[in-house]
């Protein structure tokens, strides 16, 4: 009877052990890289490090499947996502892995690329060599080594590890000590996976460094995602541009009035160089109206330019892509557009000023097959929400 009893209860906690990422296989995130070039051209942005090192998580963990798909083959796909996203200004890169996943017997980590100046096409080679996996996983051993990346570097350094967090080592201690000795590093973990575990020593470690931030690869998988993603790990805001002089702002957006084809921006209200507030699209995830994590920062910078001006009104307007028959569609996106309302309510925003409108699937922003086949990234530009002050 013992022995039926323990070998029920070893089962159960096997299986619950498994089913964190044991799901059927979905989909990854449709990609297109965006293209923050004429950001760094138009001088807005300038780039905030000089320097980038990829610390790579190739251990026996990362051949776990996620989501119906490998850890290891997850990882490459979002470094390469960032290799792609990366805009085109001068960088030293280096990749060092761990565990086995650059294939070499009895190292558990080594540099595969790097340090050097910053090419994405052999980048990319690179990151296509780590193909198996193995051994325990030693992140703390891989931070210490990539000193040596790190001292032959100058400036300020980014540090982007991605792992499933599952080290068996002292990680945390290991980018302690990093930080002190190279105070201009900055460590950013992107963890592969669910592992509640992981994601504590993930946090921990980026913690560590100070000026990082830790993530999970899942919500940065989409274009705008990595492309958020990168510009807040490459990129930083320029100083403001003195205004010209003697030329009249009256809404005092920074665009000078004979030049500002919005006029009466409302106070606090970031504007583009046509000078009107531009809000971004909320996207929703197919047959979803759910506000997803990675749109509440947007949301919120909504909520405070409002807040600032009490006579300033929003327009939120759902749609839908084409799957799914017209009434179902329309109900669809104003079920979203209402997500959206609820989310501005909640953050202290009368319901007066919010209006709501649904049209289904009538007004695509992107085609939604080509040639007559489905187009997945299409589709997803159209399941928004736009908002649209009105004032």
């Amino acid at each position: 009877m013992r022995r039926s009893f323990f070998m029920a209860f070893l089962l159960i906690a096997v299986g619950a052990f498994f089913v964190g990422c044991a799901t059927a296989p979905q989909p990854l995130t449709p990609f297109q890289a965006y293209d923050l070039n004429p950001k760094v051209k138009s001088g807005d942005y300038t780039q905030s490090v000089d320097n980038f090192i990829v610390v790579f998580d190739g251990s026996t963990s990362m051949s776990d499947k996620c989501q119906g798909h490998k850890k290891l083959d997850l990882a490459r796909e979002t470094v390469n996502r960032m290799n792609q996203t990366i805009p085109a200004i001068k960088l030293n890169g280096a990749l060092r892995t761990f565990g086995q996943g650059s294939c070499i017997p009895g190292d558990p980590t080594s540099v595969i690329y790097g340090p050097a100046p910053y090419v994405s096409a052999d980048m990319a080679k690179a990151i296509a060599k780590i193909t198996c996996t193995g051994g325990n996983t030693p992140l703390g051993e891989a931070m210490e080594a990539s000193a040596a990346e790190l001292k032959a570097m100058q400036g300020p350094t980014a540090m982007i590890i991605f792992s499933d967090g599952e080290a068996t080592d002292k990680a945390v201690p290991a980018a302690e000590a990093l930080k002190k000795e190279f105070p201009g590093l900055c460590i950013y973990t992107v963890q592969i996976g669910d592992s509640k575990t992981g994601k504590a020593v993930l946090d921990e470690v980026a913690k560590a460094g100070n000026c990082g931030f830790a993530t999970n690869a899942k919500d940065i998988m989409g274009g705008a995602e990595m492309a958020a993603f990168v510009e807040k790990v490459f990129l930083t805001k320029a100083a403001a541009k003195p205004k010209a002089v003697g030329k009249l702002d009256s809404d005092g957006d920074g665009v000078p009035d004979d030049i500002d084809q919005c006029p009466g921006t409302p106070k606090g209200a970031k504007v583009d160089e046509r000078g009107c507030w531009v809000i971004p699209n909320v996207l929703f995830d197919f047959d979803k109206d759910t506000v997803k994590p990675q749109y509440q920062g947007v949301l919120d910078d909504v909520v405070r330019v409002l807040k600032l001006n009490p006579n300033v009104m929003i327009q939120l307007d759902g749609h839908t892509d084409s799957i799914g028959t017209d009434q179902y569609n329309m109900g669809l996106s104003q079920r979203r557009a209402n997500s959206v309302k609820k989310y501005l309510e909640k953050a202290g925003i009368v319901s007066g000023r919010l209006t709501t409108k649904a049209y289904g699937e009538s007004k695509p922003i992107a085609p939604n097959k080509i040639d007559g086949k489905d187009n997945p990234a299409g589709r997803a530009k159209n399941r928004r929400v736009e908002l649209s002050p009105v004032f």
